[in-house]
């Protein structure tokens, strides 16, 4: 980062500069040397590669991001976007050829993971508290990174060497926050924050909910997927403000009760809902949850319902729908606004996913937690 930061702050010192600055992009050189992704092989030059440890964290330490909080704490650049990419090589893709060794090197870290092991969102998190930055919007993605046509693979070096070669694809994460850059400095932080699209992990998971739960008065649109969730009583039921409208949780394990208390402020504000590869824990039944949001959420106005399941002595049982392939238990009112996705032979189908859209949302939710059955065991239903 030593020479983007010098740019940075020559651009922040001249004000008529500064204005023109809209985004700020936070990647290292990772995609440059990536043979799947690049069109050259790595060379002896100075690359400016993340550090990181073997989870894949990045080494914090050897970064320096009190400059960025600087340059944003003073209101030098006001930016209206800030991106943070976290490319990931593929293992696979260091044994390709020497050169990688060049790469290999520059990952090692110098400190300690306990102490400064990072991930992206978390580094992100880093530059938004220390600049004092007022966000609308946070939207993290997977981008498929795309094979180079011109890829070192296709040289005659290897391509003529009688060897059989193979690159893999690299994993790509993009955090996008967009800002207010007139509330910058006004210790603003969370409270203006529309719309938020998170993938959480254990490591970082109590601080994004507590933020988003307890500061964002103004959300409206909440999109989560909370990997190997690190404790149940997280979040306080008394404590929760926003009042969502739409609201998706996915690739997670919890209890029923959570997903109450995530949806404690919106029980009139509610009109979409998603639920998928969710799987009930410590006892809890799809019976009971989705009988509950049925009643307390009276403005749903469509819901989806996906690969959920429950935790049981056996493992995780599936939920299965296909006592609604029978219309006949149907009021034909709900008939329009339903679709089911049926998997399975003609035997054995099932309804692997189901989605309704019309005025009678909670009704059928009712109807549907009453006709949920569970099948056989699933281990894929979500991610322990």
């Amino acid at each position: 980062m030593g020479s983007d930061l010098q740019r940075l702050n020559h651009l922040a010192a001249d004000p008529e500069l500064a204005a023109y600055v809209k985004v700020i992009s936070i990647a290292d050189d990772s995609e440059l040397v990536d043979p799947y992704a690049s069109s050259e092989l790595p060379m002896n030059t100075a690359y400016h590669i993340w550090p990181r440890y073997e989870s894949g964290n990045i080494d914090l330490s050897q970064l320096d991001v009190t400059a960025v909080q600087s340059v944003l704490r003073q209101k030098l650049i006001q930016p209206h976007t800030i991106l943070t990419r976290d490319y990931r090589i593929e293992a696979a893709n260091f044994k390709f050829c020497s050169e990688m060794d060049i790469v290999q090197s520059l990952l090692k870290p110098t400190g300690d993971e306990s102490s400064h092991g990072i991930t992206a969102l978390n580094f992100a998190r880093e530059v938004i508290e220390g600049g004092d930055l007022a966000m609308k919007s946070i939207k993290y993605s997977h981008i498929g990174a795309p094979f180079s046509q011109s890829s070192p693979l296709h040289l005659p070096r290897f391509a003529q060497s009688g060897h059989s070669f193979a690159l893999g694809s690299s994993r790509v994460s993009e955090l996008r926050i967009d800002f207010a850059p007139d509330k910058q400095g006004h210790g603003t932080g969370f409270t203006m924050l529309r719309s938020a699209d998170l993938r959480l992990d254990r490591g970082n998971c109590t601080y994004w909910l507590e933020q988003i739960f307890y500061h964002a008065a103004s959300l409206r649109d909440l999109n989560i997927s909370i990997e190997r969730f690190p404790g149940y009583e997280a979040i306080s039921a008394d404590r929760v403000i926003p009042n969502l409208e739409s609201f998706r949780l996915s690739h997670t394990k919890l209890p029923a009760d959570l997903i109450c208390t995530f949806l404690a402020a919106s029980a009139n504000s509610l009109t979409q809902l998603h639920l998928v590869q969710v799987t009930l824990v410590a006892d809890s039944t799809w019976l009971e949850l989705l009988s509950i949001l049925a009643r307390r959420l009276p403005a749903l106005e469509q819901f989806t319902l996906g690969m959920l399941g429950e935790e049981g002595s056996v493992g995780n049982m599936a939920v299965d729908y296909r006592e609604l392939l029978s219309k006949v238990h149907f009021e034909e009112q709900y008939h329009p606004g339903l679709k089911l996705v049926v998997k399975g032979p003609a035997e054995k189908k099932r309804v692997a996913r189901l989605s309704y859209k019309g005025p009678n949302a909670a009704a059928v939710l009712r109807f549907v937690a009453k006709h949920r059955r569970l099948g056989v065991p699933n281990t894929g239903v979500a991610v322990a």
